[in-house]
């Protein structure tokens, strides 16, 4: 009897029932629509599994790297020498200078006779300033910067003389001035002498001729 009761109130005070918002039914059958478009699209066997589903894939950001120095490049030996060349190298190769401590003292650039062999072509007043230099260097050979080998042929005549005059030997010429009994033989030889040694035998010479 209890139960009956309870089921007859139920069905007395039913609840109505719940009628479908309109918009949302048409927001509903949109996205079936789109859904059913996205799927009759054929995808790419290539494409990865990522790119196949709806899901946006995360944007890469490029990290930006540091430049590289670019490689210079090989300048190829140029088979041009101008003639300036030829007499600094006669210059070099009789005085035992070097070639940076030419180009300093001549123009004051120390790297003139190394462009030069590579091929540049130097501007006549770089030209005319270094043809001065070596004509002082061959007026004067003490103008020839110190510290540096030069040569001593042009001393030889004066040496023998002096040797003839005072009965000395080449050794003992050479033990006399620099202590050194093979000076002679180097000189003779075409080999190149200090600066400083030079000045010495110049002074020797002089009191040997009586000039001091």
């Amino acid at each position: 009897m209890l139960i009956y009761r309870q089921n007859y109130s139920a069905l007395a005070h039913a609840r109505p029932s719940i009628q479908p918002d309109p918009d949302i039914e048409w927001i509903n059958s949109r996205l079936q629509e789109k859904r059913e478009r996205i799927s009759s699209v054929p995808v790419p066997a290539s494409q990865s599994a990522d790119q196949q589903t709806d899901r946006p894939t995360p944007r890469r950001v490029a990290v930006p790297k540091g430049r590289l120095p670019s490689a210079r490049p090989v300048r190829e030996p140029s088979s041009y020498a101008p003639p300036i060349l030829m007499e600094i190298e006669r210059v070099l190769k009789r005085t035992g200078m070097t070639a940076t401590t030419f180009g300093k003292e001549a123009v004051r650039d120390g790297r003139l006779v190394s462009d030069l062999r590579k091929g540049r072509d130097p501007s006549s007043r770089v030209a005319a300033r270094v043809r001065a230099f070596i004509q002082a260097i061959e007026q004067n050979p003490d103008a020839c910067p110190k510290g540096k080998s030069i040569s001593a042929d042009d001393l030889l005549p004066r040496i023998h003389r002096a040797m003839g005059a005072h009965g000395l030997s080449a050794r003992s010429f050479g033990l006399k001035l620099n202590n050194d009994p093979s000076l002679m033989y180097r000189i003779g030889d075409g080999q190149n002498i200090r600066h400083a040694t030079r000045e010495r035998i110049v002074a020797f010479l002089d009191k040997l001729e009586g000039r001091v």
